[in-house]
């Protein structure tokens, strides 16, 4: 064979090889969802959970005087999610998850290296509010968190977590994980990110093979706070505006006698407050869907390397055998005509 018709078979090689490397390719896949909040503030309790394959909700709230706390939980089919959690008060401890559940099955007929595409949308933990910023005592805290977890078939691939905590120790921020931005400590009662998208690989997927694939996002706000004995102390308002009465002059009733208000009330001490109110609030994903991009799609599953069909190997294999075979020859040829 001469050089041109080795060249030949090379080409027809690598173009069978090239056939069946990573066309994109959409697995078919079945969704579940659910959302699940639970708002627990001095003592009371509320909770709120939904569970479909197009949409959920779940929503939790209480209040009591100044003090509240809420949660949030919200997804679609399509692949939106949206979560926070938010404190405000005495003792309090918000906490809000979503998790998409979809079921990927490879149809394709060949056993496939499967890639996940998926996007974490922006979010941020926040704890505000010291204006007297007292020094807490031990046990007293805020914390705002977030926890995303990917798990294929139960077992984790890709987690990533952060918490930010105003305690006794002043701020303090801990992650772990995937990192999603860097934390300014200049700016030490906030940390945000933004939208960012990575792939990860699946491994081997043998063909008619199911995978369940699960998104969990969850963010969590919490905190007991001490009080401030001594916030508002002072005196009290003016007593009420009263009337003063009549009187007789010359055999005739004055009714504006000393109309006006009360003195002062006397000093005491004010309401127990809060450490200047503070609040502690986590969001992950876009409320509104502005522009927000899709956490993940039916498209998001795509095929990375394919396994080649038996039949394939058998060519490859032979026209690599033509080639060694060849390769022998040529050099047999050269050796007999030196």
């Amino acid at each position: 064979m001469t050089p041109n018709k080795i060249k030949l078979l090379a080409v027809a090689i690598s173009t069978i090889l090239g056939t069946h490397i990573a066309p994109v390719y959409a697995f078919p896949t079945d969704i579940e969802l659910s959302a699940n909040t639970d708002v627990t503030l001095n003592g009371d309790n509320s909770t709120d959970s939904d569970t479909d394959n197009t949409s959920v909700y779940a929503s939790s709230y209480l209040y009591s005087g100044n003090d509240w706390a809420d949660a949030n939980a919200s997804a679609n089919d399509q692949g939106w999610i949206y979560s926070n959690a938010y404190g405000y008060g005495a003792d309090f401890d918000a906490m809000s998850t979503v998790t998409q559940s979809v079921t990927v099955t490879n149809d394709t007929g060949l056993d496939q290296f499967i890639d996940f595409t998926f996007t974490i949308n922006f979010g941020s933990l926040s704890v505000y509010g010291f204006e007297y910023e007292p020094a807490f005592e031990t046990g007293e805290y805020i914390t705002a968190s977030y926890m995303a977890d990917i798990r294929l078939n139960d077992t984790s691939i890709w987690d990533s977590s952060a918490a930010l905590t105003y305690d006794e120790n002043g701020y303090s921020f801990t992650q772990s994980g995937a990192s999603l931005a860097n934390y300014d400590a200049s700016n030490p009662e906030y940390y945000g990110w933004g939208e960012q998208t990575d792939t990860i690989g699946l491994g081997l997927i043998g063909a008619g093979e199911s995978f369940t694939l699960d998104y969990i996002v969850k963010t969590h706000s919490f905190g007991q706070p001490g009080l401030i004995d001594d916030c508002d102390n002072g005196y009290g308002d003016y007593g009420e505006y009263g009337d003063g009465g009549e009187f007789l002059v010359f055999n005739t009733f004055v009714d504006d006698f000393d109309d006006g208000y009360g003195d002062y009330g006397e000093y005491g001490d004010g309401y127990g407050c809060l450490y200047s109110a503070l609040d502690a609030y986590a969001q992950f994903g876009d409320p509104f869907d502005f522009g927000a991009t899709p956490a993940f799609t039916d498209a998001s599953f795509t095929q990375s390397t394919p396994v080649p069909e038996p039949s394939s190997f058998a060519i490859i294999g032979a026209g690599l055998a033509g080639l060694a075979f060849m390769r022998r020859r040529q050099e047999k040829t050269k050796k007999n005509l030196s």
